[in-house]
């Protein structure tokens, strides 16, 4: 490709420390993670919202917020940014929004009470192009591991995972192409039930853990659609320090401010997705079973 095409590579993994136990454990969740880009000429590009490459049964797509569906639809082309393993792995992956299908859950308002969610389905062959660069999180898998939960002894965190306009993009030139890298951020902390939101749709309050030395972006645009995980961490090191297991708690939709600035993110859990999300998408593509 020319240096003026739009070629997307990748951000590394994330390492985080487990304060009160005084060392630090990397933590990968970008496997299934993925942002929507809108497409300018020449080599230029604009995040759009992020998702979760999820797989229903048969049926392959991305778990994102309903308000970024509406976004990405009305475009000419859409990039699809993943994160693949090698750091300097070059994709460049995208889409006609005519050529994907969706089941949303949405409001007009727009606001912290939903419902805001979406599955968007990608047909066989773009799923297979994905597969070269990332992988696709079964949901029948995840929940088995959600109701196993993690072992008594295990540090337990939330992540959200997505891009963040915030915090930028890099361009570097890597063979004669144009690389275009959108920063993105595993945002540790805790999530917390509050109450649902609209039509029955539960929510959970999404706040940050302080860490030394690091500022939070002062919004969180372009998160909306990442992934909420809950993440088993060892309670000794060793075991190269990864994680014991994970699963998916819900999907990022809204962010609270504080005093001008980002201070909370607000997801639909479990219910959301489990009792509303796939039911819808399972009668919608019953062949896909």
């Amino acid at each position: 490709m020319s240096r003026s095409a739009q070629n997307f590579s990748v951000s590394p993994p994330v390492k985080m420390r487990l304060l009160e136990q005084g060392w630090e454990v990397w933590v990968n969740l970008s496997y299934y993670s993925m942002g929507f880009l809108e497409l300018f000429a020449p080599g230029r590009v604009e995040l759009r919202g992020s998702g979760t490459l999820v797989r229903i049964g048969k049926t392959s797509g991305i778990l994102t917020a309903a308000h970024v569906w509406r976004t990405i639809r009305e475009l000419p082309t859409v990039g699809l940014y993943l994160y693949p393993p090698r750091k300097l792995e070059v994709q460049s992956i995208r889409e006609d929004p005519r050529l994907m299908d969706a089941v949303t859950f949405e409001n007009d308002s727009d606001d912290a009470l939903g419902p805001d969610i979406a599955f968007i389905r990608l047909t066989p062959s773009k799923a297979a192009s994905v597969e070269k660069h990332a992988a696709f999180l079964s949901l029948e898998k995840d929940e088995h591991r959600a109701l196993v939960g993690g072992p008594a002894e295990c540090v337990t965190r939330d992540i959200v995972v997505g891009g963040v306009e915030a915090l930028g993009q890099k361009i570097n030139i890597y063979e004669e192409k144009q690389l275009v890298i959108q920063n993105s951020l595993a945002n540790v902390g805790f999530a917390t039930a509050i109450d649902d939101g609209r039509e029955g749709f539960d929510r959970l309050e999404f706040t940050p853990e302080p860490v030394p030395d690091y500022v939070f972006p002062d919004s969180y645009g372009g998160m909306s659609g990442g992934g909420c995980f809950r993440v088993y961490f060892p309670r000794v090191e060793g075991s190269d320090n990864q994680p014991i297991s994970f699963h998916l708690l819900g999907v990022a939709f809204f962010q609270t401010k504080l005093d001008g600035k980002a201070h909370t993110i607000i997801c639909h859990g479990r219910r959301s997705l489990m009792d509303k999300l796939l039911p819808a998408v399972r009668a919608k593509w019953p062949n896909d079973g």
